[in-house]
C-alpha cells in the first residue's frame, strides 16, 4: 500500500474514556494514545466523525449512528459503550433484552449503510473488586455478536485480569477512579486497539449479505428525528469547543405524539442547571424522571449533550408485539405521578420555579404521527416542591 494511502477514516461512538481522547482540552485516554501509536507505523488514523458523549448508553450511540453522513466513507467504526451499558442494563433480563437490540442494530444498520465497513468493539470495564466479578452478560452478547457478524472486539476488561491478575488490575495503577482507565490500562487499550485497526484496513473487506438477525426484533430500523422532524417551536444553541447544539425548549410547554406500532427508546437533550426532570406520559401513566447531569450540578459544565433511555416506559415481557400509544414530554407535570426515575449516571434536580427541558431528538420504532406543542398553564405542586 503506498504511503499516501496509509489512512484509516473511523467513525467512533462511546463513553467518557473515548471522549477523552478527542476533545481538545484533554488529549489523554486511549484514542489519543491511538492516535500518536498510529503514526508512529506510518498510518494516519482520521476520525471523519466523532460521535461520542460521555456519560450515555448504547441507545445513544444507535440515535447518533443514524444521524451520521459520514458512515459510508468510513473505513472502520470503534464502538465503546460496554462500560456504561453493563451498570445500566445487566441487572434484569427485560434491560438486557432491549440493550441486545439496540446493540445489534447499531451493528446491523451500519453493515447495511457501509457492507465494507470494519466494526471494532471495544470492551472496557469499570474497575471491580475480585469478590465482585461475574460474568459480565453485556460482554459475553457483545462477543457472541462479533461472532455472528464477523466483528472484531477487544476486551480489555479480560485482558487486563489475565495479565495482572483480579487483585491488581482493580488498583489505583490501572484506573483514575470508579470507571476511568489510568496510564498502564490506557497503554494496553492502545496496543490492542492500533494492531486491530492497521489489520482491519490492510485487507480489503469483501462486500457480505447480512447474517439473519439474532433478534428479530432489533432496532435497526428504529428512527432517530432530530430538529428537522419534530413540530416548529422555540429554539436555543448551545456550543462550546467539543459540542454544537440546538434544542426544541420545552418551557412551560409539552411536546405530545403518537407512536403507531411502536416504542419511545431514547430522549437527546441539552443539560444545563435550569433544566428540569423530564416528566414523561405513556397513555395513563406519568414518569418523573430526573436527567440532570452530576458535572452539571458540581459546576464542571454549563451545559451538556445528553441522553436517557426510556426502557422503564414498559413491562417487563419485552416481546409483547408494539403497540400504538401516545406520548407527551414536558419540564412541568400535568397530572399525578406514577413513578419517579433516576437513570445510571443522573441525579436530583436543583429546586426551580422555571424549569426548562431542550429536546435535541428522539429514538423511536414504529410511526410518528400528530406531533404537536402545546401550552402547560400551570405547574403542579409536585413539581414546585422541588425533586
Amino acid at each position: 500500500m503506498s504511503k499516501s494511502k496509509k489512512r484509516i477514516r473511523a467513525v467512533v461512538l462511546g463513553g467518557s474514556n473515548t471522549v477523552m481522547g478527542l476533545n481538545p482540552d484533554y488529549r489523554i485516554g486511549y484514542l489519543w494514545e491511538t492516535f500518536k501509536a498510529c503514526k508512529k507505523r506510518g498510518w494516519k488514523l482520521d476520525v471523519i466523525d466523532d460521535l461520542s458523549v460521555g456519560g450515555t448508553t448504547i441507545f445513544n450511540g444507535l440515535f447518533r449512528l443514524k444521524s451520521c453522513s459520514k458512515l459510508k466513507k468510513a473505513d472502520v467504526l470503534i464502538v465503546e459503550y460496554a462500560l456504561n451499558d453493563t451498570s445500566g442494563h445487566e441487572k434484569d433480563r427485560k434491560l438486557l433484552q432491549h440493550w441486545a437490540r439496540a446493540y445489534e442494530g447499531v451493528i446491523r444498520y451500519a453493515l447495511a449503510q457501509n457492507p465494507r465497513l470494519r466494526i471494532i468493539s471495544v470492551i472496557l470495564e469499570s474497575r471491580t473488586a475480585p469478590a465482585e466479578r461475574r460474568l459480565s452478560m453485556i460482554h459475553a452478547a457483545i462477543h457472541r455478536l462479533s461472532d455472528v457478524y464477523r466483528t472484531r472486539v477487544i476486551d480489555i476488561g479480560r485482558t487486563l485480569v489475565e495479565t495482572v491478575g483480579p487483585e491488581q488490575a482493580c488498583s489505583d495503577l490501572y484506573y483514575l477512579d470508579s470507571h476511568h482507565l489510568a496510564a498502564p490500562a490506557v497503554e494496553m487499550t492502545k496496543k490492542a486497539l492500533t494492531r486491530e485497526l492497521i489489520k482491519a484496513v490492510s485487507k480489503r473487506r469483501r462486500k457480505r449479505d447480512l447474517p439473519e438477525p439474532m433478534d428479530p426484533f432489533h432496532f435497526a430500523d428504529a428512527t432517530a428525528a432530530g430538529l428537522d422532524h419534530l413540530p416548529e417551536g422555540p429554539r436555543i444553541h448551545r456550543g462550546n469547543r467539543r459540542f454544537h447544539a440546538d434544542g426544541l425548549e420545552l418551557a412551560g410547554k409539552r411536546l405530545v405524539f403518537t407512536l403507531v406500532e411502536g416504542k419511545l427508546l431514547g430522549l437527546n437533550y441539552i443539560c444545563e442547571l435550569s433544566t428540569g426532570p423530564a416528566f414523561m406520559r405513556c397513555g395513563d401513566l406519568l414518569f418523573h424522571v430526573n436527567v440532570m447531569k452530576p458535572g452539571i450540578t458540581a459546576g464542571n459544565f454549563d451545559f451538556l449533550v445528553a441522553a436517557s433511555g426510556c426502557d422503564f416506559l414498559y413491562p417487563p415481557d419485552v416481546n409483547r408485539p408494539a403497540e400504538t400509544r401516545t406520548y407527551s414530554i414536558s419540564p412541568v407535570a400535568d397530572g399525578e405521578i406514577t413513578k419517579t426515575v433516576t437513570p445510571r449516571s443522573m441525579s436530583l434536580h436543583p429546586v426551580n420555579p422555571s424549569p426548562t427541558l431542550a429536546i435535541v431528538g428522539l429514538l423511536y420504532t414504529g410511526r410518528m404521527v400528530d406531533a404537536r406543542i402545546e401550552d402547560v398553564l400551570e405547574p403542579l405542586p409536585e413539581r414546585m416542591a422541588g425533586s
